[in-house]
């Protein structure tokens, strides 16, 4: 997104959302920046919103000033009910803030694969 959300659009998605998470928290993000040579730091906030979260934690939505992201956590329920639950945030966000330019969409999966070793008696 070129430009940061206003805080009344970003109290508007939480209004829209909050009924289908059980869990609110704020959430803010920083930035730090090391120049070792100068040894400075600089310490910056980058964005700030929520993080709203299913009953059972596994339903994850990071709503803020810079950016949406939807996630998943373990037990996965497949592809299809993570990619219609994220399509429809993102109509959502869509129609509540209106056209915005953005810079970035990522699509991350973790798969696991469970080993176990066989025990010989």
């Amino acid at each position: 997104m070129e430009q940061p959300l206003p805080r009344t659009d970003v109290e508007k998605l939480l209004q829209r959302f909050k009924s289908e998470y059980a869990f609110s928290e704020d959430f803010v993000a920083y930035e730090v920046r090391v120049n070792a040579a100068a040894r400075r730091a600089n310490f910056e906030e980058q964005s700030s919103g929520y993080k709203l979260s299913s009953a059972d934690r596994a339903d994850v939505l990071l709503v803020t000033s810079a950016h949406m992201s939807c996630s998943r956590l373990a037990p996965y329920v497949g592809w299809g009910a993570f990619r219609a639950r994220a399509e429809d945030h993102w109509r959502t966000w869509k129609r509540l803030t209106g056209y915005r330019k953005i810079s970035r969409i990522g699509v991350r999966s973790i798969g696991s694969i469970s080993l176990r070793r066989a025990v010989r008696k």
